[in-house]
């Protein structure tokens, strides 16, 4: 089986910022792959211990972020494919989806396309599906596990503590749960093989339209960012009955600024 992973690389816990008026994630100090990501790429490495193939992973992304793409190497991914050009900066989850879908096809076809649930930085787990619509391909969210009978693959899944097994023949697009895939540890032996990372620029995606990509294929725009005010110690109240109905009512006048209640 060819399998493709999609992965990222985010700002370590406590790292990074959001620029207020652009609404864009400032990428500064440490950054790491995504926690969610490891274990995407663990379900490819078991499919592949199962079945045989190859892995390929590919993440879009500044050029720094060939050290997140350098661990997948390390953990025994195949080949890594680095997507980053200034046409693709800015980009909301359906032109990431766009990218890393033309990133694949730049690549041929894939039996099974394999998505972290979330990330830890923009956690809309919306790349995922996305995909699969780019694609053109079923999809299958929140897999715990698998099993591989007669050309045909079969998803576990738990929506609401029942569990129910989903099967295709594929190709297909899933997505897996972080703590039912623990990712292995990078190989030290890996590591010292230092596989190089492939660069995929806007040249060499299949559409090359940079309309497609980037802040110019979003169709989401950031309005505003802001803090929330914290109440200050001393004026939080406990409200109950009717008085907290009225307390509600009246907030939310406020937020709509015009006094009256939505």
């Amino acid at each position: 089986m060819r399998l493709a992973v999609a992965v990222k690389q985010v700002p370590a816990m406590g790292e990074g910022a959001t620029d207020l008026e652009g609404g864009f994630l400032i990428r500064g100090g440490r950054q790491r792959l995504n926690p969610y990501d490891g274990p995407a790429l663990e379900a490819a490495l078991r499919l592949r211990e199962a079945g045989g193939g190859g892995v390929e992973v590919f993440s879009m992304g500044p050029p720094g972020a060939r050290e997140a793409l350098a661990e997948a190497l390390a953990m025994g991914a195949d080949r890594a494919w680095l997507l980053t050009d200034p046409a693709f900066a800015g980009a909301d989850s359906l032109a990431t989806a766009r990218t890393l879908a033309a990133g694949c096809r730049s690549r041929g076809a894939f039996d099974l396309y394999i998505c972290g649930l979330t990330t830890t930085d923009g956690d809309t787990g919306q790349v995922g599906p996305s995909l699969a619509v780019l694609l053109g391909l079923p999809f299958v969210g929140r897999v715990t596990g698998f099993e591989m009978a007669a050309g045909r693959l079969l998803f576990s899944q738990v929506h609401d503590g029942e569990r129910q097994v989903v099967g295709l023949a594929p190709p297909a697009v899933i997505s897996v749960v972080r703590e039912s895939f623990v990712a292995r540890l990078p190989s030290l032996k890996l590591k010292l093989l230092k596989k190089p990372v492939g660069i995929l620029a806007l040249k060499d995606l299949p559409e090359p339209d940079p309309d497609l990509y980037g802040l110019s294929g979003s169709p989401t725009r950031i309005k505003r960012v802001y803090q929330p005010k914290r109440p200050e110690r001393g004026l939080v109240r406990r409200l109950t009955g009717t008085e907290a109905a009225a307390e509600l009512k009246r907030a939310l006048a406020d937020l709509n600024g015009n006094g009256e209640t939505a």
